[in-house]
C-alpha cells in the first residue's frame, strides 16, 4: 500500500467541497448542521482517501477498491442530502454516518484478504 501525496490533497478538497454543499443545503434553520456537515465530509474523507489516496499492491484489488470507494462516496452523499432534507435528528445522523463507514471499511478489509 503506497500514499499518493496529490490525489491525498485531491480527496481533501473534494471532502470539504462535500462538506459545504450539505452544509450550504442544510442552512441555518437546521439545529443540527455542523454534525451533519462534520459527519459528512468525514466519511467523504475515509472513503475517497482510501479510495483514490492509497495505490494498493494488487491490481485486481486496487480496482475493486476503488469502484467500491465510488459506490460508497454516491451513498454517503445521497444518504446526507435525505438526511439534510428530512432534517434528521443527531441520533439518525450518527448511526446512519457510521454505519455506512463501518460497513466500507469491512468491505475494504475483505477485498485483499479474498484475493479478487
Amino acid at each position: 500500500m503506497k500514499i499518493q501525496p496529490i490525489l491525498t490533497v485531491f480527496s481533501i478538497a473534494i471532502s470539504a467541497l462535500f462538506g459545504y454543499i450539505v452544509y450550504s443545503i442544510c442552512g441555518d434553520s437546521y439545529a443540527d448542521t455542523q454534525l451533519l456537515t462534520i459527519l459528512s465530509a468525514a466519511s467523504a474523507f475515509l472513503i475517497l482517501f482510501s479510495g483514490i489516496g492509497l495505490k494498493y499492491g494488487n491490481p485486481k484489488s486496487n480496482t475493486n477498491i476503488k469502484v467500491l470507494s465510488a459506490v460508497f462516496t454516491v451513498i454517503s452523499f445521497v444518504a446526507s442530502l435525505v438526511m439534510s432534507f428530512v432534517s434528521a435528528g443527531e441520533a439518525a445522523i450518527i448511526i446512519v454516518s457510521a454505519a455506512i463507514v463501518l460497513i466500507y471499511l469491512l468491505i475494504l478489509y475483505l477485498i485483499p484478504k479474498s484475493g479478487i
